[in-house]
């Protein structure tokens, strides 16, 4: 290994603390999302609440995820989005397969976890 080695370790060590602002940017999107249910229709609160919200949005879908937690934040502000509009309309293994898929992330992140 010696000298040459040593920057590979260096970077593999940086990867595995890398972290995403996915979780952190889903919990306020949930936050406001609880705000606006309670704020005054039409607003100037609620107008703001609503911009916050779509950044907050924007910023979950539009920047790449580089750890489990942040793909995870990414799949249920997916799921919580798209039930809505697919899942809920169209049936039970629908919803089931979003279940399915969660499952599977965190089960590859715990395997992955325990064979490094």
């Amino acid at each position: 290994m010696g000298i040459a080695g040593a920057p590979l370790a260096i970077s593999t060590a940086a990867q595995a603390k890398q972290s995403d602002p996915h979780s952190s940017w889903l919990s306020g999107y949930w936050e406001v999302h609880e705000e606006i249910s309670r704020a005054l229709e039409d607003s100037e609160a609620e107008k703001r609440l609503y911009e916050e919200m779509e950044r907050l949005t924007v910023n979950i879908c539009n920047t790449p995820a580089h750890t489990p937690e942040g793909l995870l934040a990414q799949f249920d502000w997916f799921v919580s989005d798209l039930r809505y509009y697919v899942a809920e309309s169209v049936g039970p293994d629908h919803n089931r397969v979003f279940d399915v898929v969660r499952d599977s992330i965190l089960s590859a992140t715990s395997e992955n976890k325990t064979n490094h």
